[in-house]
């Protein structure tokens, strides 16, 4: 049987869970759920693999997503200004949902070509990584699309980043 390889996204959203620490602490949250989430869910495809198919799967190597401008990595907090933020969530929206569309895309032809081989039982394991992205990919435009909807007006985003932590703290305590 053929080895699956399969790059996992939670290294894109620790990536912006760094770049929202700057005094965007729902959005900070939210991606520091979506990272657990995705360990886990990396643990359980792992462990799937390791005792249906015998063998360790491929790794793939960890790449930096870019999703943090290179030119923060200068400032503190204090000296990041507002249009820097806004500018920040807008393409660290961008990025998100682009990085979870690739993602959907690669899990789905990784479904397709396991059909191919006869892989049914893995192809099934796989594709519920499928419904899983889908979910975080229609999560992610919605937001984008309300984000683009008020032009990243910071204060409205100020004002909510205390409910999106308060939510997606919950939502770690359940889990």
């Amino acid at each position: 049987m053929e080895r699956l390889s399969i790059l996992f996204s939670h290294f894109f959203n620790i990536f912006l869970f760094f770049l929202f620490g700057r005094k965007l602490h729902g959005y900070k949250r939210c991606h520091e759920y979506h990272a657990l989430c995705e360990f886990k869910t990396r643990r359980k495809v792992m462990s799937y693999y390791l005792n249906h198919c015998n063998r360790l799967p491929l790794a793939e190597k960890a790449t930096n997503p870019k999703a943090i401008p290179e030119n923060w990595y200068n400032y503190s907090r204090q000296e990041v200004d507002a249009g820097t933020k806004k500018r920040a969530v807008r393409d660290g929206f961008s990025k998100w949902v682009d990085w979870e569309k690739g993602t959907k895309k690669l899990y789905e032809e990784a479904v397709c070509s396991l059909y191919e081989i006869g892989e049914i039982a893995t192809a099934c394991e796989i594709k519920k990584l499928v419904k899983d992205v889908d979910h975080e990919l229609k999560t992610a435009q919605r937001k984008a699309i309300a984000l683009a909807s008020i032009d990243y007006d910071m204060p409205t985003i100020y004002c909510e980043q205390q409910e999106i932590h308060d939510k997606y703290k919950s939502k770690m305590k359940r889990s």
